[in-house]
């Protein structure tokens, strides 16, 4: 099975809240006897090599980069989520850009997952004024945008 923590416990330890789930943890009582395993998601790295590119190859790998983050709201296991660009290459800002845009043009989608805005909160508080949303077009305001921390380095990566 696909998804994050909460969707998992529902199946084995649920249905019911966070309290209910918790004792039934607590006294080893699953809902679902079967033998299950899980994918509960991680922190996929795109890897930019830095090269002469042209225009066409800079949008190309910037919609195919919109397209992973943002299918099925980027709750897939393998959408990327952090963008690892070599901070000397030339092209750098110019292909930023080129993803901004194409994440622009992807309209918001909603936060199925429980959690979710929580955790969108907590990574927008922790990183609070390199956080920029991506301005995409929204058909609801409880809907999420994609967001970008500037700059960020490996030593300030927040493992929570």
């Amino acid at each position: 099975m696909t998804g994050a923590a909460h969707t998992y416990d529902q199946i084995v330890w649920g249905p019911g809240n966070a309290q209910s789930i918790a004792e039934n943890k607590r006294q080893g009582k699953k809902s679902c006897t079967k033998p299950a395993t899980a994918e509960l998601g991680c922190v996929s790295p795109l890897l930019i090599v830095p090269g002469d590119w042209t225009d066409v190859e800079l949008e190309h790998v910037a919609a195919q980069i919109a397209g992973t983050v943002t299918n099925n709201n980027s709750y897939n296991c393998v959408a990327g989520k952090v963008l690892i660009i070599d901070g000397q290459w030339d092209l750098k800002d110019k292909f930023i850009g080129c993803v901004e845009a194409a994440l622009a043009r992807v309209p918001t989608r909603n936060p199925y997952y429980p959690g979710s805005k929580d955790r969108y909160s907590h990574l927008q508080s922790a990183y609070q004024e390199r956080f920029e949303p991506i301005d995409q077009p929204s058909q609801d305001k409880a809907h999420l945008q994609v967001g970008r921390v500037k700059g960020l380095l490996n030593s300030e990566v927040d493992s929570d």
